[in-house]
């Protein structure tokens, strides 16, 4: 039933429109030509229109954003085939609300139809934070996942470093094994040579010519990694033009490793600097928290493992001599007089 007027209906009619006016439900009747012929209260409220910019007005012309969406495919096809639907769906602007659509034809036999409606939009509004909530919690499950595998082999590598008894294979199992663990694409131990510059062992991702390029340094150069084992402070150049700013010298860096997101990390044992820990990545990198707390305790453990190395390889050389003291004197007393 449509009701544009209230004349001319019958007690029984207007008694039905009574009904539709308290009830809360939308409602909005269109008829053959699709102009607004009836509308209650809450459609009203719910259409943001009030009924005298409703009544007489096209459909079309009323909410121009509804043409060519299935708002108009069901009002159509309600009106052709006389089946009612039920729509559930989000109206854009100006209304950015979601609604329950019932549509019927109307029991006049006019052609037109009515439609009955819901604002469900506090329904959608908390489905979508449940959803929300879903989505943190799966990637936060992902996220130990995958934290929790880093951890396993970054326990093993930890592992292998507890074995390595020179320098050499110390940078091996970090450059080898710790870095691609850490999910960096590439990096460098720095660390003191007999000659009191840079020693770097960088691993192999980074290619041949960085190798030879930057395999032993001034004790002054201006690297980032070089800078770090001199001052004992991390050094962060996520973007090229934080390692330009840095230095002049990461132009060639950039052009040599083909990496450019950078972070160096000092080894350091007892506030004694042994040298840094550097790890490179393809593209420009923001390292996140939980990132550096990886590099942090990895560096950590890289100068253990160095400074254990550096006092059992003292502890062997001052055995040496003592032996060899003890062999000289040996000697002498064997040597006739």
């Amino acid at each position: 039933m449509t009701a544009g007027s209230e004349r001319d209906l019958t007690p029984v009619e207007r008694q039905a429109w009574q009904l539709l006016r308290t009830m809360p439900v939308g409602f909005i009747a269109w008829d053959a030509d699709w102009r607004c012929n009836g509308v209650n209260p809450a459609g009203e409220r719910s259409c943001g229109r009030s009924r005298e910019e409703l009544l007489g007005r096209s459909l079309w012309e009323i909410f121009p954003a509804v043409v060519g969406t299935e708002f108009e495919t069901v009002y159509r096809r309600v009106a052709r085939l006389r089946k009612p639907e039920n729509i559930e769906i989000y109206y854009p602007e100006p209304l950015c609300r979601w609604l329950d659509i019932h549509v019927i034809g109307d029991i006049e036999g006019t052609g037109g139809v009515v439609a009955y409606f819901l604002d469900v939009t506090e329904r959608h509004e908390i489905l979508e934070r449940e959803r929300s909530i879903t989505r943190s919690l799966l990637h936060a499950s992902a996220e130990r996942d995958v934290a929790a595998r880093q951890a396993a082999t970054l326990a093993e590598v930890s592992l292998a470093l507890t074995s390595v008894d020179t320098v050499e294979a110390l940078e091996a199992v970090v450059v080898g094994q710790g870095l691609a663990t850490l999910g960096a694409d590439g990096g460098a131990v720095v660390s003191p040579d007999e000659t009191g510059n840079w020693r770097i062992t960088l691993n192999a991702a980074l290619g041949e010519r960085a190798r030879l390029t930057y395999s032993a340094v001034p004790y002054d150069s201006p690297l980032p990694s070089c800078w770090t084992a001199r001052t004992g402070r991390r050094v962060l150049l996520p973007t090229v033009a934080s390692g330009h700013a840095f230095d002049p010298i990461m132009a060639d860096v950039y052009a040599d490793t083909a990496r450019l997101g950078w972070a160096v990390l000092p080894l350091t044992v007892q506030g004694e600097v042994l040298g840094s820990l550097a790890a490179a990545w393809v593209d420009e990198h923001e390292p996140s928290a939980s990132e550096l707390d990886l590099l942090d305790g990895f560096a950590a453990q890289c100068a253990q493992a160095l400074h254990r190395i550096r006092a059992t390889q003292q502890e062997r050389q001052t055995a040496r001599e003592v032996r060899e003291l003890a062999e000289a004197l040996q000697l002498a007393l064997l040597t006739p007089p």
